[in-house]
């Protein structure tokens, strides 16, 4: 009575999203004078067998870069104030451990 059938799991998918959030508007992003995006320092990748590469360091430093250009762009970066980037890396799984890392950029 009323049982539900389980149906038999597919391949199904990954989605792995990674941005960057900052105090003035939120998510790192720059507007144009209409307001719309137009820099965005979010990263979108669907990891597993046939689609994107599982994500590593390399475009993890590859994405700190792009943020820092548009950190620089969105603030009017004046080299005479350094600015220091916090992130917070969870392992999606488990969620038994944060790594932290501290990217600061002084010229």
């Amino acid at each position: 009575m009323g049982e539900q059938k389980l149906i038999k799991k597919g391949h199904g998918g990954l989605i792995h999203v990674s941005d960057f959030i900052e105090e003035e508007n939120g998510r790192l992003i720059v507007y144009n004078e209409e307001g719309d995006v137009v820099k965005d320092a979010h990263h979108i990748i669907y990891p597993g067998v046939g689609n994107d590469l599982w994500w590593d360091h390399k475009q993890l430093l590859m994405q700190v870069d792009k943020a820092i250009e548009i950190f620089e762009e969105a603030h009017c970066y004046d080299p005479d104030y350094p600015f220091l980037f916090y992130l917070i890396i969870s392992d999606s799984f488990l969620l038994t451990h944060t790594v932290e890392w501290y990217f600061s950029r002084f010229r």
